[in-house]
């Protein structure tokens, strides 16, 4: 893998699913080469019978760079009934630029919108920046630290014996360590660990990680397998404090 590649390793936070709030998005940018890729990613799940579930997950990606800038845009839409009864529905849209301040280091300023029906989420935007560098960098394996910050501004909807709904304002800091592991010109293993505190009150803080199998079966197309977890100590009322994911997905590349 060409050095400029490794400078661009990196993780982008986006917000993708039902509960868990980050995704793992080296499988996005490890692979790719300099210039533009356009990226559509599905996810199809369901069982019938005893018990009748269904779960569609659309994710669009557009991304270019060179060595020196990255520009990414993503959309992703979930849907999901479980007994015919709706029990995911969220929305998705998330802006990135990141450009070199020197050869091992990287900042980046990225802003977000998300909307998610089942945990009360009628509206959020924020705003964020931060840089990242590696601390091991070679062709076997990959360790990258971040550090920054995020505004973001919430609001809740109200619901029956609920007390915090309205508009929040806060600020958070945004900490990681992201690992990736290439195997063979096919495969890529990677992870992530993400501490996000409040800056007005560490006992407030949320913790999401994944880890991601990603295999190229052809040119333009890949499956992968993840697991992502994802925990929030001071949770809106009626939302669980930790969720947990496992699932598939494949990838059309072009």
């Amino acid at each position: 893998m060409k050095s400029s590649h490794l400078l661009s390793l990196c993780l982008i936070l986006i917000y993708q699913n039902t509960s868990l709030a980050f995704i793992n998005v080296e499988e996005v940018r490890n692979a790719k080469k300099e210039g533009t890729t356009r990226e559509i990613t599905i996810s199809i799940s369901g069982k019938a019978g005893n018990t009748d579930t269904k779960d569609y997950l659309v994710e669009s990606i557009l991304y270019t760079r060179n060595t020196q800038k990255e520009y990414l845009a993503l959309i992703a839409y979930e849907y999901g009934e479980s007994q015919q009864i709706e029990d995911a529905n969220n929305l998705n849209l998330h802006l990135r630029h990141s450009f070199a301040l020197s050869p091992h280091l990287f900042q980046e300023v990225y802003g977000q919108y998300q909307t998610n029906k089942f945990t009360r989420l009628s509206f959020r935007g924020l705003l964020g920046t931060g840089v990242r560098f590696p601390i091991l960098s070679s062709e076997k394996l990959y360790f990258y630290l971040g550090a920054g910050a995020f505004y973001s501004s919430e609001t809740l909807e109200e619901r029956v014996g609920t007390t915090d709904d309205g508009t929040l304002e806060i600020g958070r800091g945004n900490f990681y360590i992201a690992a990736a592991r290439p195997i063979g010109e096919r495969t890529l293993i990677s992870g992530s660990v993400y501490f996000q505190p409040n800056f007005r009150s560490v006992h407030d803080h949320r913790v999401h990680g994944q880890t991601t199998f990603k295999f190229n079966v052809e040119k333009n197309f890949s499956l992968s397998l993840f697991y992502k977890v994802a925990h929030d100590n001071e949770p809106p009322e009626l939302v669980k404090t930790t969720d947990s994911q496992y699932g598939t997905k494949l990838h059309y590349i072009f």
